[in-house]
């Protein structure tokens, strides 16, 4: 069975975007772990950005689909999905480029409007 490289690139980046939420969600901002999540975050980007220009993560219901796969069902990714959805995010897009500080204000943007 040949594991698609794409598809575990793309499973990191879920996990870490979640983490990071998650972070940022119990812990004030600036705290030390907020910052290693965001490293964490940014160096699954660059993995993915090395084989794409752009990385798009959508909600299609309870799935994501990063770059046109299916990669999670919602439930397994503690509860990023729902707090998306709830802020109204559908899909995000993130280029080639996008620097530590960018994902750091994304994820503080994400955590002030979650519940």
């Amino acid at each position: 069975m040949t594991i698609d490289p794409r598809a575990q690139l793309a499973d990191e980046l879920l996990r870490r975007f979640a983490a990071t939420i998650r972070s940022g969600q119990l812990y004030s901002k600036g705290h030390p772990i907020i910052g290693r999540n965001v490293e964490s975050l940014s160096a699954a980007i660059q993995l993915l950005h090395s084989l794409d220009q752009s990385i798009v993560v959508g909600i299609v219901g309870d799935e994501i689909i990063v770059n046109d796969t299916p990669v999670s069902k919602g439930e397994s990714l503690g509860g990023l999905v729902r707090r998306l959805k709830h802020i109204s995010v559908e899909r995000v897009t993130i280029d080639r480029g996008v620097t530590a500080e960018e994902i750091a204000a994304f994820v503080d943007a994400v955590t002030s409007l979650a519940p």
